[in-house]
């Protein structure tokens, strides 16, 4: 269903949506809770997008390189930067971006324990599992 042959893909009634960027941006339009995984202003749009690129670019769909551990290092130390002034990593609520940034930082801590245990990416991952409905489930 994904051009590329990759997953992830979502088949939700009939429309098809690859990536977990999109999808995760298709859920939170499609199913608009009463909060706001993706802020419809022009620059909350803009600032979950970057994070969620920013993910990709570290954590490619399916792809599991050696460069993956040299690229998070990059990645935790902007986000440190920038829950040091925010509580989520777009703004003051959760979004999409924290969704897809803590699924690729718990799917690979392994490879950068330490930094992560340091600073403000833990306690940035415990609000993230105290958001109500919050479940981890391990591939």
């Amino acid at each position: 269903m994904s051009p590329l042959g990759r997953l992830p893909v979502l088949d939700d009634q009939g429309a098809v949506v690859w990536s977990s960027a999109a999808i995760l941006q298709f859920m939170a339009a499609r199913y608009r809770c009463d909060s706001d995984w993706m802020p419809s202003d022009a620059l909350g749009m803009a600032r979950v997008c970057a994070w969620m690129t920013t993910a990709d670019h570290a954590f490619p769909d399916g792809q599991h390189d050696r460069g993956v551990g040299s690229r998070m290092v990059g990645l935790l130390q902007a986000m440190d930067i920038q829950l040091v002034a925010s509580t989520f990593i777009a703004g003051s609520r959760p979004t999409v971006a924290d969704i897809a940034l803590y699924s690729d930082i718990r799917s690979h801590w392994h490879l950068r324990s330490e930094e992560i245990a340091a600073g403000t990416i833990c306690p940035w991952m415990t609000r993230i599992e105290a958001l109500p409905g919050f479940r981890w489930c391990t591939p």
